[in-house]
This record gives C-alpha cells, sequence and structure tokens, in this order.
C-alpha cells in the first residue's frame, strides 16, 4: 500500500515520478503521459468497521469550492473525499493548512485512460489547498477503494477520521474499513525525528517562512506519533500534548510549548505573483513557493534561538529513547 499510495501522491503534486516527467509538469501537469499500474487487492480478513462522516458544514471559501469542483469534475471517480485537521474542527487560524484525503474508485484505478485524466484533475484541484495556505507543503493524501479494507492506520488514524467531514456532495458518507496492522511505527518516529534534525542544522529554516512551519508541522506531530506507538491506537494530534507531556522533562518539553506559541502568533502570508501562476500550474507554483524567501517576522525569529534549538534536540533525544523502549 505504501509504494503504491507514495507514487499517486508523488504524481498528483510534482506531476510525475521520474525527472524528465517532473519538468514537464512545471510547464503544464497535462503534459505528463505515464501512470502507474495499479494493484487493488482483495479485503483482508478483518473485521469490518463502519464509520459515518459528516458532510462539511463549514464556510471555508477554499474547502466550498474543492467541493464545487469535485462535485463538477470528479464525481464519478472519487469513492471519498474528507477535509480532516483544524478546517473540519472548526479550530482553523492562520497557521491551518488543508489536510485532505481523496478514495480513488476502483474502477478509477483499473482504468488506465482514465486514472491519467483523474489525476491530472487531482493535480489542478492543488490550487485550492494553496489558496487556503501560501506556506502549503504537502498535497491531497490518497488511497484507492480497495486500501479501506486493507487499513493502516499508520496512514491516519482513525480517530483523525471520525473528526473528518466529507466534501463530496452534501450528505453524510458512510465507509467501511478493515486492518490487520497494530497502529504506531517506530520507522515512522525514527523517520520524523531524522527529518527535523536534519532542518535543525539547514540554514533556511532561519530565512523562510516555508521551510520553519514544516519543521513547527512535524515536531508538533511527533507526541502524536508516539502516543500511537505506545498504546497501538491512534489519537488526534490536538489531544495527544496533554496524553504524551508527563514523558518529558520541562526543558524537553520547551521545544513543544515554543513550536505551539509560534503556532498562535503564525501570520497570513499572501501568494502574490505565485498566486496567479496557481490558478494555472499549482506544479509551478509549489516548486516556486519552495523557492521563495518568505520573510519570518521578529517576533517569531527571536523564539527560533539556540534555547529552542537546544530543547528541541532534547526532545528529540527523548523521543528516540521511547521508541527504542518500544
Amino acid at each position: 500500500m505504501a509504494d503504491m499510495v507514495n507514487q499517486l501522491e508523488q504524481i498528483i503534486s510534482h506531476g510525475g515520478l521520474t525527472k524528465s516527467e517532473k519538468v514537464l509538469a512545471l510547464v503544464h501537469p497535462s503534459l505528463v503521459f505515464s501512470v502507474p499500474d495499479i494493484i487493488l487487492r482483495n479485503p483482508c480478513a478483518a473485521i469490518r468497521r463502519q464509520y459515518t462522516i459528516p458532510a462539511y458544514n463549514g464556510k471555508n471559501a477554499n474547502v466550498l469550492a474543492t467541493r464545487s469542483y469535485f462535485e463538477k469534475h470528479l464525481a464519478n471517480e472519487l469513492h471519498a473525499a474528507f477535509v480532516h485537521g483544524s478546517l473540519a474542527t472548526d479550530d482553523e487560524i492562520s497557521y491551518s493548512d488543508f489536510d485532505g484525503l481523496l478514495v480513488l474508485k476502483n474502477e478509477t484505478c483499473a482504468d488506465k485512460r482514465r486514472l491519467k485524466q483523474t489525476l491530472l484533475k487531482l493535480t489542478m484541484s492543488l490550487r485550492f489547498l494553496r489558496k487556503q495556505d501560501a506556506l502549503q507543503h504537502h498535497g491531497w493524501m490518497i488511497l484507492t477503494q480497495s486500501d479501506l479494507l486493507n487499513y493502516q492506520s499508520g496512514f491516519l488514524p482513525v480517530e483523525t477520521l471520525e473528526k473528518a467531514q466529507s466534501i463530496l456532495g452534501k450528505d453524510s458518507v458512510t465507509i467501511e474499513l478493515a486492518s490487520t496492522e497494530r497502529a504506531g511505527s517506530a520507522r515512522a518516529v525514527s523517520a520524523m525525528i531524522e527529518s527535523i534534525s536534519g532542518k535543525l542544522n539547514n540554514s533556511k529554516l532561519y530565512q523562510s517562512a516555508y521551510f520553519l512551519k514544516v519543521l513547527l508541522s512535524e515536531l508538533m506531530l511527533l507526541p502524536a506519533l508516539l502516543y500511537s506507538l505506545k498504546h497501538e491506537k491512534g489519537i488526534y494530534k490536538r489531544e495527544s500534548f496533554a496524553a504524551m507531556k508527563d514523558h518529558f522533562d520541562p526543558a524537553e518539553w520547551l521545544a513543544i510549548d515554543k513550536a505551539s506559541s509560534i503556532r498562535e502568533v503564525w501570520p497570513s502570508y499572501k501568494a502574490g505573483f505565485i498566486g496567479v501562476i496557481n490558478d494555472i500550474n499549482p506544479v509551478l507554483a509549489s516548486w516556486l513557493a519552495k523557492r521563495k524567501r518568505w520573510s519570518v517576522p521578529e517576533k517569531i525569529a527571536r523564539e527560533v534561538d539556540s534555547d529552542f534549538v537546544a530543547a528541541t534536540k532534547l526532545f528529540l533525544a527523548k523521543c528516540q529513547k521511547l521508541t527504542n523502549q518500544q
């Protein structure tokens, strides 16, 4: 599941899997001509559980625009589409990005021509995510319909999915999940620790709000990943702080406190000329956004000081220790 899902997400976000395809997609995603073979697996033997996800009832313009786009262009290709995170729980702030999960119909995946057109339309729908947040650093999470009956909780915790809202049509959606795999992954925790450690030593962290936000987002996700590993069940990210704080010393947890404080005062960033390009080619807009030097406000830059770096290193070391103990 993981390799195929990653391929689909890469094609949608970057226009292809090879270097040449990615370069062509910077001109326009429609120039990319290849799609992967999709393996639709038989349902696993685990008990199937039903989850009813309510229809989106918020007023976010970008979520509503996405829903309209799906209704017009992808209603026959998607089995389900959900918004999750702060846009689904009415906790939206300036820091909030657009978190979404899409489930492709099995018949869409079985027809390469149909799949190609679907992936292109999904690539073009990324413009709504970037309109929500000029610093959006991820695209859609993608599954096939068959993946729901071979579900991996580490992909998206069921506890998060239960708080999601449907953006395919205007009615609630009932889905079935079945999984033989335990929640929580030591590999996922260690990979996140490695990713954050690398960013701490990158000068771009202090030069661009884009990279700083990626680091903060990864850092604040670690308690949820650790909780899943320790308890073999997922937890909503916002609730993971209280659940895991007692496992850390104050000097270690200072990293999370500082990251949370920065999140609360995070400004809204305007896309400018990248926003114009985003309407034409979201892949190019994403490429440009990663290379633009988004200024870090002075009050936030002061928080990303040597104390923050030291606390983050202590926090990561404790996270790795707790991981090794499992």
